[in-house]
C-alpha cells in the first residue's frame, strides 16, 4: 500500500465520534424537552384541578340560595294552608308552592378530570401519590354528585302543576320572578281552590320540606369536603415540588 493509500484512521474516528456525539446529544436534548413539556402539562393540569375545585365551591352560594328561598316559599305555603286563609292569598299560595318546586343541587364539574381519564394521560402527574391524592378528591366528588342526584318523588310537582294556570308555570324561574298581570286573577283563585281540595297536598308538602332540610345538609356537608379536597391537594402538590 502505498503512502497515498494509508487509511486516515485518526481523521475518520474523531468523525465518527462527533457523529455519534451528536446523535446522543440529539437525543439527550428531545428526551430533556420532552420531560419538560411533560412537567408544563402536569402543572397545567394541576392548576386546572384546582381551579375546577374552586369553581365547585363558588357555585355553591347560588345553589343554597335556591334552596333556601324554595325552602321558605314552601312554609309559607303550608302556614296560608293550614289557616285556611289560601284562598284570600291565592296568587301568594299558588306562586309559593311553585317557587317551592326549584331546588339548588351543586353545580358539580369533573371535566378535568375526565379528560385526563379518558386521555390517558393520568401518566402525566409524575408522583404516584399526587396522583392518588388527585383521584380521591375526584371519588369524592362523584360520591357528592350521587348523592344529590334526585329520584323523583312527584307528588308535589303534579299537583301543582295540575292546577296551575300555565302562564305562572312559565314564568317561574331560577330568580324567582313573576308578572301577575299576565294571569287573570280567577285563574289564579281557581288554582288556589283546587289545590286547597287536594288532600294530599299537606302530605306532600311535608315530603317537600323535609327533602330539603336533607339537601340543606347534604350542601353544607359538600362545601366542607370540597374545602378539604382543595387543602388536601394544595399540600399534596406543595410536597411534591419541595421533593423536586
Amino acid at each position: 500500500m502505498t503512502k497515498s493509500q494509508t487509511i486516515p484512521w485518526l481523521r475518520l474516528g474523531t468523525e465518527s465520534v462527533a457523529i455519534v456525539g451528536s446523535i446522543l446529544l440529539a437525543f439527550a436534548i428531545d428526551a430533556w424537552w420532552g420531560e419538560q413539556q411533560e412537567r408544563r402539562l402536569e402543572s397545567e393540569y394541576l392548576a386546572a384541578i384546582l381551579d375546577e375545585i374552586s369553581r365547585n365551591l363558588e357555585a355553591v352560594p347560588g345553589n343554597r340560595d335556591i334552596l333556601d328561598r324554595s325552602y321558605s316559599d314552601l312554609l309559607h305555603a303550608r302556614a296560608l294552608l293550614r289557616s285556611g286563609t289560601y284562598r284570600d292569598n291565592a296568587s301568594s299560595f299558588v306562586m309559593s308552592l311553585n317557587r317551592g318546586l326549584l331546588y339548588g343541587v351543586p353545580s358539580i364539574s369533573t371535566a378535568i378530570f375526565d379528560d385526563l381519564s379518558n386521555s390517558g394521560r393520568m401518566v402525566t402527574i409524575e408522583d404516584l401519590r399526587l396522583r392518588r391524592e388527585v383521584m380521591d378528591v375526584y371519588a369524592r366528588i362523584e360520591a357528592e354528585r350521587a348523592r344529590f342526584a334526585r329520584v323523583e318523588e312527584a307528588a308535589l310537582a303534579n299537583l301543582v302543576s295540575a292546577h296551575t294556570p300555565p302562564g305562572v308555570i312559565h314564568q317561574v324561574g331560577p330568580d324567582f320572578s313573576f308578572d301577575e298581570s299576565k294571569v287573570a286573577p280567577e285563574e289564579l283563585r281557581e288554582a288556589a281552590r283546587g289545590l286547597g281540595a287536594e288532600e294530599s297536598l299537606m302530605g306532600a308538602i311535608n315530603t317537600e320540606l323535609r327533602r330539603r332540610e336533607q339537601e340543606r345538609a347534604y350542601l353544607d356537608r359538600h362545601v366542607e369536603d370540597l374545602t378539604g379536597s382543595r387543602t388536601n391537594l394544595e399540600n399534596a402538590i406543595r410536597q411534591s415540588i419541595e421533593k423536586d
